[in-house]
């Protein structure tokens, strides 16, 4: 059995190294209309609109998917350290999924929406998800480099106000890119542009007693650090300078561990960007 998953971007034409699932779809949106023609059951069809997307998962092992949903790295892709912030486009890419000989390879795609995942002792994962114009079949003929480090829940160290929680059990950020893909009168049924819209930055942390009385009201800084990503040596830094947690709740049920899961939302910073995500690895694939 022999399956894979590829993304190609502003070449830089890597296998992701450890990933979990692959999902392809090229959708035809049929059009329907009743017509009156006799009987009830009549209708005209044909297709319309057609829609490409794909979704990744994957346990992570450097920066490099952030990219593809923030849009700028300096000074360049493979450099390192390199920084990793808001741009008002995205990189196309080509995602392409194989299994057995059967391949899907969607094209001039962008990353609508990146998750980060981790929970103690689990491994660190995202999920990212795409919209591309058009879909087609490539081979893959790379392989994992499996002397690449994908870090855990231990690894894993988060600052609130510079304040590093004690407690934490899990915890998620989530980049939103709210693609549209657009459409014109004469120019087939494949969209012309995937367009980006409104970027959203949130997530949410769950915690422990010990840690409660680290969160409150108004603004805060969110610093999460990752070390042990890609190599021994190398850290993934994210930084977003004001969150606001939209609910401070208080739940326990009988005698079960006390736990609360506190979410967020990320806005800029006065002469700053919204979030930034600092690489320090040398594993220089997705």
């Amino acid at each position: 059995m022999t399956r894979k998953v590829k993304i190609k971007a502003v070449g830089h034409d890597t296998i992701v190294n450890y990933p979990t699932s692959f999902e392809g779809s090229e959708v035809q949106n049929l059009i329907e209309q009743e017509v009156v023609s006799g009987y009830r059951w009549d209708v005209n069809i044909t297709t319309g609109a057609q829609e490409f997307t794909s979704r990744i998962e994957s346990e992570l092992v450097s920066g490099l998917p952030f990219y593809l949903a923030l849009g700028s790295i300096s000074p360049g892709i493979n450099s390192v350290p390199c920084t990793i912030v808001p741009s008002d486009t995205l990189p196309d890419a080509t995602i392409v999924g194989a299994s057995e000989g059967d391949t899907l390879s969607i094209k001039g795609a962008k990353c609508d929406r990146l998750r980060l995942n981790w929970s103690a002792g689990e491994f660190v994962t995202y999920e990212a998800e795409f919209t591309g114009l058009s879909a087609g079949a490539e081979a893959i003929s790379e392989s994992s480099d499996w002397s690449l480090i994908a870090p855990t829940g231990a690894s894993v160290r988060v600052m609130i106000d510079g304040t590093t929680l004690d407690e934490m059990q899990s915890g998620n950020l989530e980049i939103r890119n709210n693609l549209e893909a657009r459409y014109a009168c004469g120019k087939g049924k494949n969209p012309q542009k995937v367009r980006e819209q409104r970027l959203e930055v949130s997530g949410a942390i769950t915690v422990g007693q010990d840690d409660i009385s680290k969160f409150g009201s108004g603004g805060h800084s969110l610093n999460i650090r990752i070390n042990g990503t890609g190599t021994s040596s190398g850290y993934l830094e994210i930084r977003c300078g004001s969150i606001w947690f939209d609910e401070l709740p208080t739940e326990f049920s009988g005698h079960d561990v006390y736990e609360v899961e506190f979410s967020w939302t990320a806005q800029p910073i006065s002469g700053g960007d919204i979030i930034k995500i600092i690489d320090n690895t040398s594993a220089k694939t997705w």
